[in-house]
C-alpha cells in the first residue's frame, strides 16, 4: 500500500472498523481482507471491499461482476444525509479473476489504491497475496 493511502482518513472510518470487527467474528465465512475506499463514483458514500473465504460458494461470476450491495444509514452506521454504505464482496478465486480480467469494480478499487483514496482495515497475515494482487 502506498504511503499516501495510509494517510487518507475518511469520516466513516470508526464505523467501518466496527463493521469489519463484526465480520471478522464470522467463522463460516472468514474475512481475509477489508479495504475502505473512495472511488470516483458516488462521492461521500462509504465503500468497503471485502474478500471472504467461501463467499458465494467460492464461485466466479459468469458476467464478470463483483457483488455490490448498498445500505442506507442506520443508528449503528450513521452517515450524512443522502450517503450510503456500499459493500463489494468477493472470494479469493473471484478476486484473482476480477483483477486479471479487469472487471470494473476491481479496477475501481485498484485505482482508488493508486490515488491514495483507500485504507486497509484488515488483512489476514496468511493471505497477504490478496492485498499484493490488488496493490500490484
Amino acid at each position: 500500500m502506498t504511503q499516501q493511502a495510509a494517510r487518507w482518513i475518511p469520516e466513516s472510518l470508526p464505523q467501518v472498523e466496527r463493521l469489519v470487527e463484526g465480520h471478522r467474528a464470522l467463522e463460516a465465512e472468514p474475512l481475509l481482507l477489508a479495504i475502505l475506499y473512495a472511488p470516483a463514483r458516488n462521492p461521500g458514500d462509504a465503500f468497503v471491499f471485502e474478500v471472504i473465504q467461501n463467499f458465494g460458494s467460492n464461485s466466479i461470476d459468469p458476467d464478470a461482476e463483483l457483488f455490490e450491495v448498498s445500505f442506507d444509514p442506520t443508528a449503528d452506521f450513521p452517515l450524512p444525509a443522502g450517503q450510503k454504505l456500499r459493500l463489494v464482496l468477493t472470494n479469493p478465486d473471484e478476486l484473482r479473476a476480477a483483477v486479471r480480467g479487469h472487471w470494473p469494480l476491481a479496477d475501481e478499487l485498484r485505482q482508488a489504491m493508486r490515488d491514495g483514496r483507500a485504507r486497509v482495515i484488515w488483512a489476514d497475515p496468511q493471505h497477504r497475496d490478496l492485498l499484493e494482487l490488488i496493490d500490484g
